[in-house]
């Protein structure tokens, strides 16, 4: 079982905040992070917050040191988690249909997940990585075009 797998298996198992928050997340963390406990909360099993706690950048020496493939990397990495923490979105918009109040943590959600974005943009600007983030934009992009054309073609053939 994969460690992000395991967080969310003891998210939507009943387990406590203090020990889902003790699980290590592999690929969007560094080795040995964990998720702070003030950045997580629960509603009907999802782990609100995940990705933003889930993805740091490595700190600026780091990112220095770094050479620009070891870097594209983490910028995958981030979109990878932020694709992520849109699946959680979506899932909670989906669980506002049988619960209404919850559709004021999908507006919290998104909000969060929007400025975590922005965040992270202004860093990797204000520190001189744009060129390399913006390859990675341009791969997530093309990814998520390929993903959009084969809805098309399913939603097409069932119209």
């Amino acid at each position: 079982m994969k460690k992000v797998s395991r967080v969310r298996y003891a998210a939507n198992n009943g387990n406590t905040l203090q020990s889902v928050a003790t699980w290590t997340l592999g690929k969007f963390l560094p080795p040995k992070k964990t998720v702070k406990l003030a950045a997580c909360s629960y509603v009907h099993g999802i782990l609100l917050r995940f990705v933003v706690a889930s993805f740091q950048l490595p700190q600026l020496q780091e990112l220095v040191e770094m050479g620009p493939q070891e870097r594209l990397n983490v910028f995958r990495r981030f979109f990878a988690a932020s694709r992520y923490g849109r699946l959680l979105i979506q899932q909670l918009l989906v669980r506002s249909a049988l619960e209404q109040a919850l559709m004021q943590d999908v507006v919290q959600m998104e909000r969060i997940h929007n400025q975590h974005f922005k965040d992270t943009l202004e860093t990797v600007r204000r520190h001189g990585f744009l060129e390399e983030f913006l390859i990675a934009v341009s791969e997530e992009d093309l990814s998520l075009q390929k993903i959009i054309e084969e809805y098309d073609k399913r939603m097409e053939g069932r119209m």
